[in-house]
């Protein structure tokens, strides 16, 4: 089984934040016609989500329903942060 790269998931959160950036703007400018609105609007809305979320990551992690025990005697695998490093 293979597992993700670091930089494969920061490729894939990047990606996918200019995606819902563009299609936030593109709903916001059909609505407002107005360019500075969108802008205002779209940027002020991304800070603020990123925000709550890191805010709700937070407050999950404190919360201890659902959470596994560590096994501290089973060291997991290192992944290489370039995907072509990886051995196969």
């Amino acid at each position: 089984m293979k597992s993700e790269s670091r930089a494969r998931s920061l490729t894939k959160t990047l990606t996918y934040r200019v995606i819902v950036i563009a299609l936030l703007a593109a709903v916001t400018y059909a609505f407002t016609g107005n360019a500075g609105e969108t802008t205002v609007i779209t940027v002020v809305f991304n800070i603020g989500g990123a925000a709550i979320y890191y805010g709700f990551e937070r407050l999950w992690d404190a919360i201890e329903w659902g959470k596994l025990p560590i096994d501290l005697g089973k060291q997991l695998p290192v992944m290489p942060l370039d995907p072509m490093e990886e051995s196969n």
